[in-house]
């Protein structure tokens, strides 16, 4: 009977060691799940760290806008009228129709083309402003009469 008393424990040492080997898979299976959710935290907090600067710049994007947005609204509907910054402009001298919006509405922006016009037709009627065609150009100036 040795023979099976042998091979008996041939087979609870292959039991036993492939118990410790499991065990060793175990082991190491739990480190690298404990070194992913450590990694899993960390990129987490970095993440969050990321959404907080992004929406910080969200949000002071949107307030550059508002203000952006307010300064314009202002320069539109500030003091000085369109209507009134022409007269100024053509006290000074006289100066082409294209220059004029230039100055008022492209870069002051105190009224649409189609506002410009209307007033510089409407100031035309009226003589206050008298147009001279220079080619496909006019230039125009306060009539002698006026003052601003």
């Amino acid at each position: 009977m040795p023979i099976p008393e042998l091979e008996f424990e041939r087979f609870r040492e292959t039991v036993k060691k492939s118990f410790i080997k499991v065990k060793e898979d175990i082991l190491n299976q739990k480190q690298k799940l404990e070194e992913l959710e450590t990694q899993n935290k960390e990129l987490t907090k970095v993440m969050s760290e990321i959404l907080k600067e992004l929406k910080e710049i969200k949000n002071q994007l949107r307030s550059e806008e508002n203000q952006e947005y307010k300064q314009n609204k202002r320069v539109k509907s500030s003091s000085i009228s369109a209507y009134d910054r022409i007269l100024a402009i053509l006290a000074l001298g006289a100066i082409s129709t294209t220059q004029l919006k230039s100055i008022v509405v492209d870069k002051e922006k105190l009224c649409s083309k189609a506002t410009f016009y209307r007033y510089i037709k409407n100031l035309i009627k009226t003589g206050k402003v008298v147009a001279l065609k220079d080619g496909d150009s006019s230039i125009i100036m306060l009539a002698q009469n006026q003052r601003v």
